[in-house]
């Protein structure tokens, strides 16, 4: 353990405080704590250690983007999707370095949070408090962008007004991720009421799916710059066994969030929320001959966990018994993911 896995438990205790706080006690000072402690967690995000994933692909896209070099078509096809480049080529202009564009994506995705908890209607302490569970540190201490897509996917899918709905999507494809509009295809299925049986055969068809998608049968799709990036590399090799346990959890997620969400699919907002859940689960099974896709897709799919699961804690009329359970299952999810990314705790040894 060092001071900065040390400062991320505290907050997470902090959190638990908060929510407990806001369901039994006070609103107020259960919601303050939550803001005080996400400020803290995404401070520390955007000054995390040079080691943490993803730190030095990203001064690398700084130092591309910094070039400004818009005639050059490599210079579009390589390091990052078009919209992280001007952004990242507006902040050189001012003089500012690496460190001011991850204290700029931290202080985004904290306000798309802020922004998501406004839109749905759930008081932030629980939001903060699940995605803090889930995705913080997969997300905001390593693969920043894939937060900020992920924060724009459920924006889009909680407009009602499909114009709405695409233009977080597109933001977040042109910016951030370039497939995460993807998502947005949940609107269409949602159209259809999703049970445990369409899941069942969504995942017998995923199998057969995972069996036919290779590397070598999508070349034909993939830029030249990207095989570069990715050919030959562990992320386009078949990974049976690497997918299972993410699979396994996911699918957990799914019907834990079905179950005590069942009476509420005659809505077509809410059938959009278990569909995301049933797509994010079997990527891993559809796309598990090539490792890159299944853990992309299912990360644009599951951007919708945190909310779910914060919408039942938000539930005013619900029993002690269900806010434990679903409390318990957060808790697990933090401490499980927090020992298996140990590069949080592992700085310095």
């Amino acid at each position: 353990m060092n001071d900065f896995s040390i400062g991320i438990i505290l907050i997470y205790f902090a959190s638990m405080i908060a929510v407990i706080l806001v369901r039994y006690i006070s609103r107020k000072i259960g919601n303050i704590i939550a803001a005080i402690g996400s400020i803290s967690a995404f401070a520390m995000a955007a000054l995390r250690p040079n080691d943490f994933p993803d730190y030095k692909e990203y001064v690398v896209i700084f130092e591309h983007a910094s070039s400004g070099d818009f005639e050059n078509s490599a210079y579009w096809a390589t390091h990052s999707e078009p919209g992280f480049k001007i952004i990242s080529y507006l902040i050189s202009l001012t003089g500012f370095d690496y460190l001011c564009l991850m204290i700029l994506m931290a202080a985004l995705s904290f306000a798309l949070l802020v922004i998501t908890s406004r839109i749905a209607n759930i008081r932030f302490a629980y939001l903060w408090f699940a995605y803090l569970s889930i995705y913080f540190i997969t997300r905001d201490l390593g693969a920043i962008r894939l937060a900020i897509a992920s924060h724009l996917i459920v924006i889009s899918v909680l407009q009602r007004d499909f114009l709405r709905k695409l233009i977080p999507g597109v933001i977040a494809s042109f910016t951030f991720q370039y497939f995460a509009i993807i998502a947005t295809a949940a609107t269409f299925l949602s159209r259809v009421k999703p049970s445990i049986n369409i899941l069942i055969f969504l995942i017998a068809s995923s199998f057969i799916l995972g069996w036919a998608i290779r590397f070598e049968n999508i070349l034909h799709f993939i830029p030249d710059k990207q095989m570069e990036n990715y050919g030959g590399t562990v992320h386009v090799m078949p990974g049976y066994s690497v997918v299972a346990l993410p699979f396994l959890r996911n699918i957990f997620y799914t019907i834990v969030l079905y179950w005590f969400m069942r009476k509420k699919l005659e809505s077509q907002e809410y059938r959009s929320w278990i569909w995301l859940a049933f797509l994010s689960s079997i990527s891993y099974i559809a796309f598990f001959g090539i490792l890159v896709m299944a853990y992309r897709f299912s990360a644009y799919f599951g951007a919708i966990f945190p909310l779910a699961f914060a919408f039942l804690l938000n539930q005013s009329d619900s029993s002690n018994q269900k806010f434990a359970f679903i409390f318990l299952i957060l808790v697990f999810s933090f401490f499980i993911g927090f020992y298996v990314n140990n590069f949080v705790w592992m700085i310095g040894y």
